[in-house]
C-alpha cells in the first residue's frame, strides 16, 4: 500500500479516536474495540502511525490527572494497547490499586487492563476488580442464547462460541477464587450450571474449583489472598 493510503488511514482512525464518541455517545464501545483493534494493526503495518497515536495516549495522559478522570484514564488504558505498551497501564495499576480514592475509576475501567493482567497471570487482580460476577456471567450466557437462536448456524461455530463461554465462565471462578472471593464464585457457580448443565460446563466449573490456589500479586499492607 503506498504511503499516502497509509497516512490517510491514520489520519482517519486519530479523528475517529477524537471524535466519534463526542458525534454519537452510541459509538463508544466501537471506538475502544473495533476502532482500537484497527488502530493497533496500523501500528505495526506503518510505523510512522505510532506517533500519530502516541500523542493520542499522550494527551489522555496529561487530562488523566486524579481519581476524577476515568475517562481520560480508560482511553490512556485502551491507547497503551494499540501501541503494544500494556506495561504502562500495568505500572499504573500497581500504583493506585490499593488507594481507595482510585476504587471507582478502576471500577470504570475497560478490557484493556483486565486483558494486559491476565496476560501476567494475575488472576487476583482481576477478580478484585470484578463488582459484578453474575452480571458478567449474563453476558457469556446471553452471547451462548443469541448464538443458539441463530437459525443454520454451523456445528462447528456453534461449538466454538459454547466452548468460548464456558471457558471465560472458568475464568472468572479462577479470578474470584485467587481474590479469595469463594461465596462469589459459589454463585457463579450455581448459576452457571442451571444455564448449561452439561458435561463440558461442569469439567470446567469443577476444574477451577478444584484447582491449586492461585498466586496472587502482593499486597504491600496486607497478607496476599489466596484461594481456599
Amino acid at each position: 500500500m503506498e504511503k499516502g493510503v497509509w497516512a490517510a488511514a491514520t489520519h482517519h482512525y486519530a479523528w475517529l479516536w477524537a471524535n466519534m464518541h463526542v458525534v454519537d455517545p452510541a459509538y463508544s464501545g466501537v471506538r475502544g474495540s473495533f476502532v482500537a483493534g484497527e488502530m493497533a494493526r496500523l501500528v505495526v503495518a506503518w510505523p510512522p502511525a505510532r506517533a500519530r497515536f502516541r500523542e493520542l495516549r499522550d494527551h489522555a495522559a496529561a487530562m488523566a490527572i486524579g481519581p476524577g478522570a476515568a475517562g481520560w484514564r480508560a482511553d490512556w488504558v485502551v491507547l497503551n494497547r494499540v501501541l503494544g505498551e500494556a506495561h504502562r497501564t500495568l505500572a499504573w495499576y500497581d500504583n493506585v490499586r490499593f488507594d481507595s480514592s482510585y476504587s471507582s475509576i478502576l471500577g470504570r475501567m475497560p478490557n484493556a487492563l483486565t486483558d494486559a493482567l491476565l496476560a501476567q497471570g494475575r488472576w487476583a487482580d482481576v477478580g478484585r476488580l470484578c463488582h459484578d460476577p453474575l452480571r458478567v456471567l449474563a453476558v457469556y450466557r446471553d452471547v451462548a442464547a443469541h448464538m443458539k437462536s441463530r437459525s443454520g448456524a454451523p456445528a462447528v461455530i456453534l461449538d466454538a462460541n459454547a466452548s468460548w463461554c464456558r471457558n471465560n465462565v472458568g475464568v472468572l471462578l479462577r479470578c474470584l477464587l485467587a481474590a479469595g472471593r469463594e461465596a462469589d464464585a459459589a454463585d457463579v457457580r450455581r448459576d452457571a450450571l442451571v444455564w448449561d448443565g452439561s458435561d463440558a460446563m461442569v469439567a470446567v466449573v469443577d476444574r477451577e474449583i478444584h484447582r491449586p490456589a492461585c498466586g496472587v500479586s502482593p499486597n504491600p499492607h496486607h497478607p496476599p489472598l489466596r484461594a481456599r
